[in-house]
C-alpha cells in the first residue's frame, strides 16, 4: 500500500517540477521580442543618421557594410521570432485570445522579415556607393 503512495507522490513532485523548469512558449517569445525591437530601433537610428550624412562620410565611414551586417542579424533574429510565434500558435494550451495576438504579432514580425529581407537584397545588389546610399536612404523599418 505504501508503493502506489510513494509513486503517486514522486509522478506529482515531477510533473510539478517540469512545470515550473519549462517557460510557455509566449514567455520565451520575450525575449526574442525585445530583440527585434531594439534591433529595429537600432536599424531605424543608422538609416536615419546615414540620410544625414554625406556621400563621402558615407563611403569613409563604411556605412554600406556596416547596414549589410546590421540587416543581415536583424534577419536571422525576426526569423527566429517568427519561428517561436509559430510555435506559440501551436501550443494546445493557449487560449483564444492568446492565440490571436500570437497570430497578430507573426503577421507584423513576418511583414517586417520581408521588409529587411528586401533592403538587404537591395543594398547587397548596389551597384556602387551612391547607389547603396540612396537604397538605405528609402528604408524604413517602422510598422
Amino acid at each position: 500500500m505504501r508503493k502506489p503512495a510513494t509513486f503517486a507522490l514522486i509522478l506529482a513532485t515531477s510533473l510539478l517540477m517540469l512545470l515550473i523548469a519549462t517557460p510557455t512558449q509566449a514567455q520565451s517569445c520575450k525575449d526574442e521580442t525585445e530583440m527585434v525591437t531594439e534591433t529595429q530601433q537600432n536599424l531605424n537610428e543608422s538609416v536615419a543618421q546615414i540620410k544625414k550624412e554625406s556621400q563621402a562620410d558615407f563611403e569613409r565611414e563604411f556605412h554600406q557594410k556596416s547596414c549589410l551586417a546590421k540587416l543581415g542579424l536583424s534577419e536571422s533574429l525576426v526569423g527566429e521570432l517568427v519561428g517561436c510565434l509559430d510555435k506559440a500558435i501551436q501550443d494546445p494550451a493557449a487560449t483564444k485570445e492568446q492565440l490571436a495576438d500570437y497570430k497578430t504579432k507573426r503577421d507584423t514580425a513576418a511583414k517586417l522579415k520581408d521588409k529587411i529581407t528586401q533592403a538587404h537584397t537591395a543594398l547587397k545588389n548596389a551597384a556602387d556607393p551612391k547607389a547603396a546610399k540612396a537604397a538605405i536612404d528609402k528604408f524604413d523599418f517602422t510598422n
